[in-house]
């Protein structure tokens, strides 16, 4: 059991590195500061992933790698939730796109993760 937690929490620390280079290279390197495109890509490809993962593998030990561990790393609800905050502060109906499109590509996203 214990060596169950300590790969699935290897595997997160993996998507997490992973999202904090995706973030560097869309949100720094390509100057989207203000709209937060990153975190958009990220999570839309993390549910389009997870269907992918969820269509394919039932469950099983690489389920629990993939998705908890890797794709829970990679993906970001919180960040979502607080960019969503940030930006109806500043830029309201930036936050509604935001909000709206993120939702809606991730659930089209996992739809045809998982229909594949």
């Amino acid at each position: 059991m214990l060596s169950k937690i300590v790969i699935v929490g290897l595997a997160a620390s993996f998507g997490a590195v992973i999202r904090y280079g995706m973030i560097e290279l869309i949100g720094n390197k390509m100057g989207w500061k203000e709209f937060p495109l990153a975190t958009v890509i990220i999570n839309v490809s993390g549910a389009f992933l997870l269907g992918l993962l969820a269509g394919q593998l039932a469950d099983g030990s690489m389920a629990y790698l993939i998705g908890s561990g890797i794709l829970g790393g990679y993906t970001t609800f919180s960040t979502f939730m607080n960019e969503t905050v940030k930006l109806q502060m500043k830029r309201p109906a930036w936050a509604g796109l935001y909000f709206i499109s993120t939702t809606l590509l991730g659930i089209l996203a996992a739809f045809v993760g998982m229909a594949i």
